[in-house]
């Protein structure tokens, strides 16, 4: 790549108030090169998943970035980390900010920054305020595997027939109703709810991808199978590979097709398949055994341990420490109790003490003229995973 005149902007620290991956962005188009040329400016999509998106943003503004000082390869890791946990719609309120005119670049780039910062403080307070799930993941990345009980969705030699040299066709890989039946693609009959239930929108969600284990029967030549979503353009790695008179099997990851435009087998559905070979047929089976979902919150699990009690004299002050969490527990409150009720008897102060050591304590002073007893328990959550 050509090299762009000028030298290199550095910021000399971070400021008060800087958010700090903003500020990380900008030490590490410092450490980590001189500026370099990119292509031109590439015009943003408006709708698309999110990592489309933050792809097409960050091609947008990276010639900036660059004239600015910024390496462009780790100006484009740390900001596509940011962008791909925005969600798509706050993703395109950024297609909207433009370049000043008559602006330097480190001018616009500093602005750019500034843009993804307010724009990660919008999706934190939509979601504080409830408009909005904080996201756990993307609908690209850091997916949750479930796995379920084998099931078969295709099996030509019940539906369809053998599929032929160089032909393509599409299929579902999981079932919107349970009163769907694979039997529609030579799957297992009966309804889907009961034959197989797993299949039916796993977890509650719309699977991003599927672990499927698909083999061929009976070729009458050798070929391979290629399979994907099923919109064009079709890849060239084949899924399978075999020769006359095989029966083979593997299983592979299938990404969701988007039912959304049509491909080679013509309107896409969940997957497709196609013959590879320049001449023969083949039967194809399929069967799903788990789904790729994407992550999502799940509530706190929470349990307050068992009660520590103390007595305490008449005119006296004494510390009641609640017993300790768990491991894969955090200390996350406590409570504080005595068995006097009489107004002003005690007076009560609770605090969290210092880690590794952190827990519950409650102080009293016994303004009473008789001994009593005080109490403490601590509350212990964990964040139970998805």
């Amino acid at each position: 790549m050509d090299r762009v005149a000028g030298t290199a902007w550095c910021p000399a620290g971070r400021h008060r108030g800087a958010h700090s991956s903003v500020w990380i962005a900008l030490w590490l188009a410092c450490v980590c090169s001189s500026p370099e040329t990119v292509g031109q400016p590439r015009a943003i999509p408006t709708d698309g998943n999110t990592l489309v998106l933050a792809h097409a943003i960050l091609n947008r503004w990276e010639p900036m970035a660059v004239r600015a000082g910024a390496h462009w390869n780790a100006w484009r890791e740390v900001f596509l980390t940011q962008l791909s946990r925005l969600d798509a719609s706050i993703l395109r309120e950024l297609v909207s900010i433009e370049e000043l005119a008559d602006a330097d670049a480190t001018t616009q780039y500093a602005r750019f920054a500034r843009a993804v910062r307010d724009a990660e403080m919008q999706a934190f307070t939509l979601s504080q305020s409830g408009k909005r799930p904080l996201k756990l993941g993307s609908a690209n990345i850091d997916k949750v595997y479930i796995p379920v009980a084998p099931c078969r969705v295709v099996d030509t030699r019940n539906a369809g027939g053998p599929i032929t040299a160089g032909e393509t066709r599409n299929y579902l890989y999981y079932a919107t109703s349970g009163t769907f039946t694979w039997s529609n693609q030579g799957g297992t009959p009966g309804m889907a709810g009961t034959a197989c239930p797993a299949t039916v929108n796993p977890d509650g969600t719309v699977p991003a991808a599927a672990m499927v284990t698909v083999t061929v029967v009976s070729p009458s030549a050798a070929g391979n199978w290629i399979i994907w979503g099923g919109a064009s353009p079709k890849p060239t790695i084949s899924a399978l590979n075999w020769n006359a008179g095989d029966i083979k099997a593997n299983t592979t990851i299938i990404p969701a097709g988007g039912h959304a435009g049509v491909g080679p087998g013509g309107a896409v559905l969940d997957f497709a398949v196609s013959y590879n070979g320049p001449s023969g047929r083949a039967h194809f089976v399929a069967d799903v055994v788990g789904y790729f979902v994407e992550n999502r919150a799940t509530a706190l699990q929470c349990y307050e341990t068992a009660v520590q009690s103390l007595a305490i004299g008449s005119g006296a002050s004494r510390t009641v420490g609640a017993p300790a969490c768990p491991a894969g527990y955090a200390l996350t409150g406590g409570n504080c109790d005595s068995d006097s009720y009489t107004a002003n008897t005690f007076d009560a102060q609770y605090y969290i003490g210092p880690f590794p050591q952190a827990h519950w304590t409650c102080t009293y002073h016994n303004s009473s003229g008789a001994t009593s007893t005080i109490y403490a328990s601590s509350i212990c959550c964990r964040v139970p995973g998805r």
